[in-house]
């Protein structure tokens, strides 16, 4: 199964880090065209994707780096969502996976 992290850099959130440390998984730490997003997507099974965040998605690199228009390529994925409010976005889109609140 092959896995993208989608993990924005900030100092807050490192501590998350360690869950894909010595891990050989796509990291996605920073700013990567909208484009290259949705090839990265579209080429791995599991997506995690953690930092900071709304029932809207997850910010990053001063926008949403995943939000509504990306929900037709996540249904299709194992998701992981790991940000503030998380639950609420993946309710919303009927999005499969692990989750927090």
């Amino acid at each position: 199964m092959k896995t993208l992290v989608i993990h924005p850099r900030d100092v807050t959130t490192d501590f998350l880090s360690v869950i894909y440390e010595d891990k050989d998984w796509t990291v996605i730490d920073s700013n990567v065209s909208s484009k290259e997003l949705k090839l990265q997507i579209k080429a791995h099974d599991r997506i995690i994707m953690m930092g900071h965040g709304t029932e809207y998605g997850l910010f990053g690199f001063n926008r949403y780096v995943i939000d509504s228009k990306l929900v037709y390529l996540l249904r299709e994925k194992n998701t992981v969502c790991i940000w503030c409010n998380a639950d609420q976005f993946v309710f919303k889109y009927g999005l499969k996976g692990f989750f927090t609140g």
